[in-house]
């Protein structure tokens, strides 16, 4: 399991959902963002993702590293980290989420160790730094450069209103922030990931490609009405 391909971004984490998301995709990503989800309800969906063969990751604020870590510990693969505006966030959220050496992540008894049975090492699990403001685009290289950081993702809608024209995602500033995550990700050798839609085929083949699940639901809407 991995976080190349195809996920979808969900606001809730109801185990049905979960499933059928899980059978058709190659990961799950929770939004606990913008979504109200609970962590217990995050621990089961990472068991029933991993049931259907999908890996799972979170979407959380940059203030929640902590929670980012519970989630993992609970058998969660990755995170996605909102609104990563310098490279000493980026290097915070890698040492909160990863075990020593890398970082100061604790590691118990829980689903991430075999529930202490688990001979191998923990590893480190895969980080994306979403840049979603000036600062960050502006530090990109030094975010893109942190020890630890797996990919880069723009997040276009808060992007759009840092820079000032509220809601265009399809503005031109939007397009050159994506080519220069693009650039930034090829060069230090990341993953680069975007949200399906408007801008990111024409800029470049996104390494995985997140749908949103309203999206999906239109989508799937749209094709039954035709």
């Amino acid at each position: 399991m991995g976080f190349l391909g195809t996920a979808v971004l969900t606001p809730t984490a109801d185990p049905v959902v979960v499933e059928l998301l899980a059978r058709d995709v190659d990961a799950v990503i929770l939004d606990l963002e913008h979504g109200a989800i609970a962590d217990a309800d995050a621990a089961t969906a990472a068991v029933v993702a991993h049931a259907n063969g999908a890996s799972i990751a979170i979407r959380t604020a940059v203030s929640e590293p902590a929670r980012a870590a519970r989630f993992l510990d609970a058998g969660g693969d990755g995170v996605i980290a909102a609104r990563v505006d310098d490279a000493e966030t980026a290097r915070a959220w890698v040492s909160a989420v990863s075990p020593p050496p890398r970082g100061h992540r604790g590691v118990g008894a829980t689903r991430a160790t075999g529930y202490g049975r688990r001979a191998e090492v923990l590893g480190p699990p895969w980080v994306c730094a979403q840049i979603e403001t000036g600062r960050g685009l502006s530090e990109l290289e030094h975010i893109a450069g942190t020890p630890g950081i797996d990919a880069l993702l723009v997040g276009e809608r808060d992007l759009s209103y840092a820079l000032g024209f509220p809601g265009e995602v399809a503005h031109p500033q939007i397009a050159a922030a994506h080519v220069a995550v693009v650039e930034a990700a090829r060069r230090h050798g990341l993953s680069y990931v975007a949200v399906s839609g408007r801008l990111t085929a024409a800029v470049a083949v996104p390494d995985l490609v997140i749908l949103a699940l309203n999206t999906v639901i239109e989508r799937g809407i749209r094709e039954v009405r035709s």
